[in-house]
């Protein structure tokens, strides 16, 4: 009797020890992957401070990220940029579809929301047409406008906005579709 008590206890203690191993590779495999993403967005957000905000908000001692949102499916984070007590600016990441595939955006604005400037940081669109979106004279006419005054403006269209590239309408209009639903998210979350 006490044998066969001592092998029940063993082995009892056996599948417990390889369940919980088991258990344990389980979540290692299932985590991996998540903590690869993790690390993989610190990198991108890090980069985008030291790469972008850094030197678009000269003597701006707080680059901070504020949060983060989905847009498209994918993780767009949003930063406060400020000097002292003062907040100098925000940025936000936008992703929008062009002709071609993803269009991912970076867009920064002052205190007011009114934009500073646009950068492409992603684009597939067709070379020396659609990809003119990440020119810099073509982004420009982004700057000073706002969440209202984004839309494209197309043909003889004489109002505000942002003039479409010729035989490029789709990618004029994925990059106007990455950065105003980012611009009107950062305006209503950026303050909370």
């Amino acid at each position: 009797m006490p044998k066969t008590i001592s092998l029940k206890l063993v082995l009892q203690s056996s599948a417990l020890v390889t369940g919980i191993v088991l258990l344990i590779i389980a979540a290692y495999i299932f985590v991996k992957p998540i903590i690869a993403r993790y690390e993989q967005i610190r990198k991108e957000d890090a980069a985008i401070i030291e790469t972008i905000l850094k030197p678009a908000f000269t003597g701006a001692d707080s680059f901070r990220k504020i949060g983060s949102t989905v847009f498209r499916h994918r993780n767009a984070s949003m930063f406060r940029v400020s000097t002292g007590s003062k907040i100098d600016g925000y940025a936000i990441e936008g992703y929008g579809k062009g002709y071609s595939g993803r269009i991912r955006a970076l867009v920064i604005t002052d205190c007011d929301f009114r934009i500073i400037s646009v950068k492409v940081m992603h684009q597939s669109e067709s070379c020396g047409l659609g990809d003119k979106i990440a020119a810099p004279d073509f982004l420009l006419q982004f700057v000073g406008k706002t969440a209202d005054s984004l839309r494209v403006k197309v043909g003889s269209d004489t109002g505000s906005g942002v003039s479409a590239i010729t035989g490029a309408t789709i990618s004029t209009c994925g990059l106007v579709d990455a950065v105003k639903p980012a611009l009107v998210y950062l305006k209503n979350h950026a303050g909370r």
